[in-house]
């Protein structure tokens, strides 16, 4: 093989490479260009976020796009009259999941705040606040099991309350009783029936000082 002949060669696996290098590159660079946007359309579709729009809480999550919101139209807004959404409004959650965990979290937060206020405490408030803490509770449970262990703790204090709350009328009807007897216009009623009950049931649940 003469010289010429293999200077001839070397520069057709020279033109050869040119060319390869000059379709892979490009191909390469729009590959890669594909999966971010198919991975910034993924995470932006998985994003929720909570917005108040003419006096109701609403849930948005992302389109299937790097950009772009849309209404979630199987979530029913939420008056937020009687409601503080200022912790989780216009925060971004990663999953509805985490969405619902956190609306769950303020309806949990509401009837745990009521039962505070003891004998005093609202407790259709406080029924109303469960009730709804309940329809996002299959949901958050998911990804936080303890929110099992709040939503019986707060049933149980709602049960203590209860109890206070019936310690009070007991002692209540107990003077009414009491003054019933002193004026002498307990005829015709089973008083000491109900003297005892109430008796036996301050016996073992007194009336918080």
């Amino acid at each position: 093989m003469t010289e010429e002949t293999r200077q001839n060669n070397n520069t057709s696996i020279d033109s050869s490479n040119g060319e390869y290098r000059f379709f892979i590159i490009p191909a390469a660079i729009l590959f890669i260009l594909i999966l971010l946007v198919s991975l910034a359309s993924y995470f932006n579709y998985h994003t929720y976020f909570f917005k108040i729009s003419k006096g109701n809480l609403e849930l948005w999550h992302g389109d299937f796009a790097p950009l772009g919101y849309q209404i979630c139209s199987d979530f029913e807004p939420i008056q937020v009259s009687h409601h503080d959404f200022s912790k989780i409004v216009n925060k971004k959650y990663r999953g509805i999941e985490r969405a619902y965990g956190a609306l769950y979290g303020v309806f949990i937060g509401e009837a745990e705040e009521e039962l505070n206020n003891g004998c005093e405490a609202d407790l259709k408030k406080v029924d109303h606040s469960i009730e709804m803490a309940d329809k996002f509770f299959p949901f958050c449970y998911r990804i936080n099991p303890r929110f099992a262990r709040t939503r019986f703790e707060v049933s149980w204090k709602e049960i203590e309350t209860l109890k206070d709350l019936l310690s009070v009328a007991y002692q209540d009807s107990l003077e009414h009783i009491n003054r019933i007897q002193s004026l002498g216009v307990s005829k015709g009623m089973d008083l000491k029936t109900k003297k005892e009950e109430a008796d036996d049931w301050l016996k073992d649940h007194p009336v918080s000082p």
